[in-house]
């Protein structure tokens, strides 16, 4: 209660100098200093510069609702993703956390006039508390520094489900005066501390419950477990552009660029760690080398290198070959993995090539991507994937059609596995994929529909006991999604709708409707100098067999007794914007205690009861 009341003294204090102080201007309007930034995927397309988002559209949903319970605990995703990312690159294990985690796919790389700074802080029920920072700096127009920060902290309802969440990352960007050499760099931390507690012991109870004064009095699974992870990467991208030089001005010359050579280098390493001071509980139904303690503790590293080289547009700009480009690349992925009784290293080598088009007289554009295993983890594995989009007469109006052909390697510990609870040596299939897909935009009605269709064979999965298995029948999935935002005067309703269909006998388990709308009221005040939000938020999912989460190895497993779902969650909130500030104030499960108490997406997991929660965001532009 303390940091609500600082929090509430904090608004009283700003509100009349925002509100007040300046009200013959439109303080809305966007700022001249604009904000620009960039991934490493699209570093040199001018077409893929983002531009800082101050909307406050969304600004309340700081966080994934698929949590199973407390924020910042792992995600249990109700909807098949269609994207994947289209690599064949080691990976030990699914991230439960990846949701949380920075990663160098995510970092973003900006270009900023002056100095640039944003801060979040959130503060809630059940002593929640989020902080985000980001600061970037531009030395010069070739040089800059972005430092990112993020802190969460939350008890939750429920006992044991405390937990620590630091994230860190700097990244920087360099070019040189004529645009020969570029150099993109990131460093990030991921950590993260949890207590386990293994789900409620009865959740039948809990359903059936009539009130719930206190959810601390449910007794949960385990009583001294913990989680912990810890992740550093870096990574180093170097760009040589091939070319003749141009006068600018006077005194400027740059690359007009024909070809690029990059050379990316990554160092990534991730320690798990799983302790239970009480493993004889029926909780687990094995113990294998520890029945006083546990101690499970997994690292593993990787030292990569990607060569790429990239025809860039030819001296015309528009030539025919302008039609074609191609790109080749060669990678290379040193890896270790220490465990119980494992100690091993193995490479990883991948060949690639992509073409597409960087001009285009019609607004058609495609890209075809091609990838091979040539030794290693992944030997002999290979994926062949096209996208294709046709912008329409607006030219924001668009039509993408996707495919992919894939055969991969499972995740390592789906493979091999030595615990105190799981230990298992399989010697698994290939998984092999096919995945086609349709999108349409419509601009004018903000609409897009989309339809996706895969097939999958030799699945890998966790059964009822969480133990690692192959299912070698090919798996239909079948997702429709629709997102369309409707307005009516100052009244507007965004709705995310998504129908899948697998059939009730596979071991993929997702729910056939998922559905998320927003309905808010928006309007400018006091001269439109506050822009303002209200409105309500909600979640909804069809009844499924929802997969149980097991501690010790941070992944989810089948359950074949119950069904969970079918309950609606709603969420107030209100959401401010005065200049470079915005504010909301959210009431999370409005409707907590006023329906039936089914509230439960993962067995065991109850999702949260009724919280309150503050958040400003400030953004310095010098």
């Amino acid at each position: 209660m303390l940091c609500f009341r600082r929090f509430i003294t904090f608004l009283l204090l700003i509100s009349p100098i925002y509100l007040f102080g300046n009200g013959e201007k439109d303080t809305l309007t966007k700022s001249k200093n604009s904000i620009n930034y960039f991934t490493s995927e699209n570093f040199q397309n001018r077409d893929s510069l983002s531009t800082l988002n101050t909307t406050l559209y969304s600004f309340q949903n700081y966080y994934n609702r698929f949590a199973i319970g407390n924020n910042g605990l792992p995600i249990n995703s109700m909807i098949f993703h269609r994207m994947e990312s289209n690599d064949l690159d080691f990976n030990y294990s699914k991230n439960s956390y990846s949701v949380y985690f920075n990663t160098p796919q995510k970092s973003k790389y900006y270009k900023v006039r002056s100095p640039y700074s944003d801060i979040l802080y959130v503060i809630g029920s059940k002593r929640e508390q989020l902080f985000k920072m980001v600061f970037s700096y531009n030395i010069n127009s070739r040089l800059n520094f972005t430092f990112n920060f993020s802190r969460l902290r939350a008890d939750g309802f429920y006992n044991r489900q405390n937990l620590i969440h630091n994230y860190f990352s700097a990244t920087s960007n360099y070019s040189t005066k004529n645009n020969r050499y570029s150099l993109l760099f990131s460093a990030i931390y991921n950590g993260v501390n949890v207590a386990e507690n293994g789900g409620i012991v009865n959740d039948s109870a809990f359903i059936y419950s009539k009130s719930i004064l206190d959810r601390k009095l449910f007794d949960v699974n385990l009583d001294l477990a913990q989680n912990k992870i810890r992740n550093k990467n870096f990574r180093i991208t170097q760009f040589f552009n091939f070319g003749k030089s141009i006068l600018i001005n006077d005194t400027v010359k740059s690359v007009n660029s024909i070809s690029r050579m990059s050379l990316t280098t990554e160092f990534d390493d991730k320690l798990l760690e799983f302790r239970d001071e009480i493993p004889s509980s029926d909780f687990y139904n094995s113990v294998y080398y520890d029945t006083l303690k546990t101690y499970d503790s997994t690292y593993h590293y990787k030292v990569g290198n990607k060569l790429e080289w990239k025809r860039m547009k030819s001296k015309k700009q528009s030539s025919f070959s302008d039609f074609f480009g191609l790109a080749l690349n060669l990678s290379h992925e040193y890896i270790g993995i220490k465990q119980r009784v494992l100690d091993t290293t193995f490479n990883n080598i991948i060949a690639g090539t992509r073409m597409y088009n960087m001009v285009s007289k019609n607004h058609f554009w495609y890209i075809i991507e091609a990838k091979y295993g040539i030794g290693g983890y992944n030997k002999s594995s290979y994926l062949l994937s096209g996208l294709m989009k046709k912008k329409l007469n607006d030219s924001l109006s668009y039509v993408q059609f996707y495919g992919e052909l894939k055969e991969q390697s499972p995740d390592f510990i789906n493979t091999l596995y030595y615990s105190n609870h799981f230990k298992w040596n399989n010697n698994f299939e290939r998984i092999q994929s096919k995945k086609i897909g349709l999108n349409f935009y419509m601009h004018k009605y903000k609409t897009l529909l989309g339809v996706d269709y895969s097939q999958t064979k030799n699945v890998v999965y966790y059964d009822n006991f969480s133990v690692s298995r192959q299912y070698n029948s090919i798996i239909p999935i079948l997702s429709i999604f629709v997102n369309n935002k409707l307005s009516f005067y100052n009244w507007h309703l965004a709705t995310n709708f998504v129908y899948q269909y697998v059939p009730d006998s596979m071991v993929i388990r997702l729910p056939a409707f998922v559905l998320k709308n927003s309905l808010y009221y928006e309007n400018y005040l006091f001269k439109k100098a506050l822009l303002m939000q209200v409105g309500i938020d909600c979640y909804y999912n069809s009844e499924f067999y929802s997969n149980r989460y097991m501690p010790a190895t941070s992944q989810f497993y089948l359950q074949d007794n119950k069904k969970y779902g079918n309950y609606l969650l709603l969420d107030f909130f209100i959401n401010l914007k005065v200049k470079d500030v915005r504010l909301f104030f959210k009431v999370e499960h409005l409707n907590d205690g006023l329906m039936e108490v089914n509230y439960i997406q993962t067995p065991n997991y109850p999702i949260n009861g009724r919280v309150y929660k503050f958040g400003v965001s400030w953004t310095f532009y010098d």
